[in-house]
């Protein structure tokens, strides 16, 4: 039998399964994501996949997160899964492949803004606040369009004993995509979901011919970039 803990927050609710070893996928309702592990897993450091990621994503259409072992970027775009290796080039993969880390949801876009040429994504954080009308909870969101810079990175698959997080980080591929078009997707998430997954805007993205992706570590938004977006009801975490 599954239990699930549910926690109030300011703007959302964390259900945590108290078990990771499950036989379907969790259920997806309208606006919720879908989590396997949490960040505070993950940078414990623990790398080992908790659950396929079919759990948490077999009804979705975005997604972000990583792959067992670290072994690649995870980025679900219109519910195809692709992986993202040290080759910086974007390969379909099946879910049966178990996560650390992934959210999933199943995208509704409630807001859609074009952003200014030379937006920054350093500077996407208070105009999502500002559209959404709270610096709580998780948003969903997609940023599509051609990009002035953009620069992504991809790690390499870790083994145990696991380094920690930085260590890991510090030895990153990056991948210089400057003048590309793109689909960038991800979440906001606010201070209340420390631990949970990474507090600020949070993205990983495939050029449009899907010949190059990654993590999102950098970018300065093109004529023409438009952001949709997603206020959640909260997240279903499984394990973590």
């Amino acid at each position: 039998m599954r239990k699930f803990l549910v926690v109030a927050l300011t703007a959302a609710c964390i259900a945590i399964s108290a078990s990771p070893a499950v036989a379907s996928p969790l259920p997806q309702p309208r606006g919720w994501v879908v989590q396997i592990g949490t960040l505070a897993y993950l940078t414990s450091p623990n790398y080992s996949g908790l659950a396929p990621i079919s759990m948490a994503a077999s009804q979705a259409t975005l997604g972000v997160g990583t792959f067992n072992h670290l072994s690649g970027e995870l980025i679900m775009v219109d519910g195809v899964l692709y992986r993202v290796s040290i080759n910086g080039r974007p390969s379909v993969v099946p879910a049966t492949r178990t996560s650390p880390y992934i959210q999933a949801i199943k995208f509704r876009p409630q807001l859609s803004l074009r952003i200014p040429a030379g937006t920054a994504c350093a500077d996407l954080l208070p105009i999502i606040d500002d559209a959404v009308g709270t610096t709580s909870g998780v948003v969903a969101l997609r940023v599509e369009g051609s990009f002035r810079r953009l620069q992504t990175r991809s790690v390499e698959g870790q083994s145990e004993p696991y380094p920690a997080f930085a260590d890991v980080v510090a030895q990153q591929t990056l991948f210089t995509l400057d003048g590309r078009a793109a689909t960038l997707v991800g979440y906001r998430s606010g201070p209340d979901m420390a631990g949970l997954s990474p507090v600020g805007v949070h993205l990983h993205g495939v050029t449009k011919d899907l010949q190059a992706g990654g993590h999102v570590v950098s970018c300065v938004a093109g004529k023409g970039v438009k952001i949709q977006l997603q206020l959640t009801q909260g997240v279903r975490v499984l394990g973590g």
